[in-house]
């Protein structure tokens, strides 16, 4: 302004934007990252669709009696997954996903191992967008928008990580192994919900998002027991890094978690008592100590060098122990006790 009077201002055309820079807030985009994901996950996975029944398949989708007819949809949440085992699992969703295949494809491989690739697909994509909406608790108020795109960013490749990272093949190739996926995909579901839910302005909208976070929830540990890792992290994290949450809201979260771990725990008495005892009963608590920690040794040292896999993997051999010298030959494998341990720690 000079002597009252305002003069003209100039603006310049808008800068271009870049080449890369076009591609940058491209590639930011949701719905072409989990696409992105999708499609490398398939690839990646796609050998997987050639495979063949292995060792508990030849049961579990030829000669299962409860997956033959939807009608025994009911009947597979009466009984443990194997009717003849020792074992005592009771994961009558996975049930229910092998009456889905048989209905569509019978016994053809091809399709049972196809499901298994889309759930571990639909596990990936779901897990990244859980950890964008998980990341923001670990922003600072201040963070800005390149930080939110750096911790977005980080999620993805977290999530391509999991997808491609060679640990998961049992729960892929072998076809009995999905139901780490079915629990992974319905508690993770069941997380992004409850975050939806508490995002809802709508009250009806609200209930009916708690109704089935509850609902995937129990899905997910009828899919497997390791599903109770899942209400462990949430609550976890609720407890410790949620922002903005209400003691009253804390309360009913952590009282309908509970609810739902009792809900499932009455559901495991409708088989009813197995009868018979397994080869490992008459272990002693502190050899199982020693075996869990080995094994998440063993699985630890797979997740840093995914090397030597196959099916079958043990971490006890009796005979070993019979002498001096077998026990010295053995010796060597307790460093995944050790790594195991040490890993319990960094975890906790």
């Amino acid at each position: 302004m000079r002597d009252g009077k305002t003069s003209p201002t100039f603006v310049g055309p808008p800068a271009k934007v870049g080449f890369f820079s076009k591609v940058d807030n491209y590639f930011r985009r949701t719905w072409l990252r989990c696409a992105m994901l999708g499609v490398i996950g398939f690839i990646i996975r796609m050998p997987a669709l050639q495979g063949q029944m292995v060792w508990d398949d030849t049961y579990l989708i030829r000669d299962n009696p409860f997956i033959k007819s939807p009608l025994f949809v009911f009947e597979a949440f009466r009984h443990y997954l194997f009717l003849d085992s020792f074992s005592a699992h009771y994961r009558p969703v996975q049930n229910l996903s092998f009456i889905v295949d048989y209905f569509f494809w019978n016994t053809s491989t091809y399709g049972f191992h196809l499901t298994n690739v889309l759930l571990h697909i639909a596990s990936g994509v779901l897990l990244y967008l859980l950890l964008e909406k998980l990341f923001v608790t670990l922003r600072p108020e201040n963070g800005g928008t390149e930080k939110n795109s750096a911790w977005s960013l980080a999620s993805f490749f977290v999530a391509l990580l999991w997808i491609v990272h060679p640990v998961h093949s049992a729960a892929i190739d072998y076809i009995s192994g999905r139901a780490d996926s079915l629990a992974f995909v319905f508690a993770c579901a069941g997380w992004m919900l409850f975050i939806r839910a508490r995002q809802s302005r709508i009250i009806p909208a609200r209930i009916a998002q708690y109704f089935l976070a509850a609902l995937s929830g129990l899905l997910a540990l009828c899919s497997r027991e390791i599903a109770c890792i899942w209400f462990v992290l949430f609550l976890l994290h609720l407890v410790v890094f949620q922002k903005g949450i209400s003691r009253r809201a804390l309360i009913a979260s952590i009282a309908c978690s509970l609810c739902l771990i009792g809900i499932y725990g009455a559901m495991r008495q409708l088989p009813g008592i197995r009868i018979g005892t397994g080869p490992s009963s008459d272990w002693s608590a502190p050899m199982r100590a020693v075996l869990m920690f080995r094994s998440l040794g063993d699985y630890a040292r797979l997740m840093i060098f995914p090397g030597n896999l196959h099916m079958e993997r043990t971490v006890i051999q009796p005979q070993n122990y019979l002498g001096n010298s077998q026990w010295r030959a053995s010796a060597g494998s307790e460093y995944l006790s050790i790594l195991g341990l040490a890993l319990l720690a960094a975890l906790i």
